[in-house]
């Protein structure tokens, strides 16, 4: 199988798919930055802490005035997309004791379990939150600094849980986004495939331009997916990165395969497919398309840096120049 026109077609196709997820990325990126999503995710799960009552949101209110959150915004009607479960416990803290004198040692505040319970009780709350932090409160004792550290810990198992509440969410969009992506450059899995099975010419092109693209992205990370989008990114910055990216590598690979919409291409299929089987193939190729990117560019930067190890061309050091040809049809 090594170096048969099988696998590169297989290439070529996992190849598209890793551009167009990466373009999912970026895109989802920046609806992120545009609509403050991981900020919002963050103020849900804090809400979700301290407030038993979704009507009444005194605690994460008070929590989201505090200086010490307020600022971690650019401005006042953003929302900060991350914070330390330091600047967390100690927050909480100063909520708790707000008005209250009390010692200090060593720059920690010190205390007895019973000002804890009698500043929780003077939250004026009940439920399982208030229940909580006394639990918290009792198995601390006199000893501040556990409380605290308890407060963390509660803080990061809840943000581990947040984090799954976003990625399940960034799913749903991811897949909107692929859809819209497969409609946009007419992305159809079943054409694309019958130009890499038909095409030598092509397939050569495409395959040179993947293996080009698995070295670059090694050299450089801003093209390497993985790991999480940078919280501080602008949207402006994110526009420009959309930008680069569609101008040095979705438009060169999309016009070797012959992608997007043009006058043939909007005809449909050839005369030999009738019109309804057309149609149906069409939504099937834009759907494989779109589960396809949804699946994220790491899983197809993997699974295309095997491949192209398997074939024997890849982890080649040398920049060869991008070879591009007429788009077929």
């Amino acid at each position: 199988m090594l170096g048969s026109p099988i696998l590169e077609v297989v290439i070529g196709i996992v190849f598209i798919y890793l551009l167009f997820s990466l373009l999912s990325t970026i895109v989802n990126e920046l609806i992120a930055s545009i609509f403050r999503l991981r900020g919002k995710n963050l103020k849900s799960a804090i809400r979700r802490m301290l407030d038993d009552d979704r009507s009444q949101q005194q605690l994460s209110a008070d929590f989201y005035n505090h200086p010490l959150i307020k600022y971690l915004s650019r401005t006042d009607k953003s929302l900060p997309a991350y914070i330390e479960p330091k600047a967390f416990s100690k927050v909480l803290i100063e909520i708790i004791l707000s008005g209250r004198k009390v010692a200090k040692v060593g720059g920690v505040v010190k205390g007895t379990a019973d000002d804890i319970f009698h500043k929780i009780e003077q939250l004026d709350m009940e439920g399982e939150t208030v229940e909580l932090l006394k639990t918290f409160a009792r198995e601390a004792g006199n000893d501040w600094n556990v409380f605290s550290d308890k407060l963390e810990n509660w803080f990061e198992q809840t943000m581990d849980r947040a984090k799954g509440w976003y990625n399940r969410k960034l799913k749903k969009i991811t897949f909107g986004i692929g859809l819209v992506i497969a409609l946009a450059f007419n992305i159809d899995t079943i054409q694309v495939y019958q130009i890499l099975n038909r095409n030598a010419e092509v397939r050569k092109s495409v395959l040179e331009s993947a293996a080009n693209y698995i070295a670059y992205a090694k050299s450089d990370s801003a093209y390497t997916p993985g790991g999480d989008m940078d919280t501080t990114t602008t949207v402006g910055q994110v526009s420009n990165k959309l930008g680069k990216f569609l101008d040095e590598q979705i438009q060169p690979n999309t016009n070797m395969l012959g992608l997007g919409w043009n006058d043939e291409s909007l005809r449909g299929c050839d005369a030999s497919v009738s019109g309804v089987v057309c149609v149906v193939l069409k939504l099937a190729g834009w759907f494989i398309t779109a589960l396809a990117i949804s699946l994220g560019s790491p899983f197809w930067f993997d699974l295309l840096n095997r491949l192209i190890s398997l074939r024997g061309v890849g982890d080649n050091p040398e920049k060869k120049e991008r070879k591009t040809i007429k788009p077929v049809g």
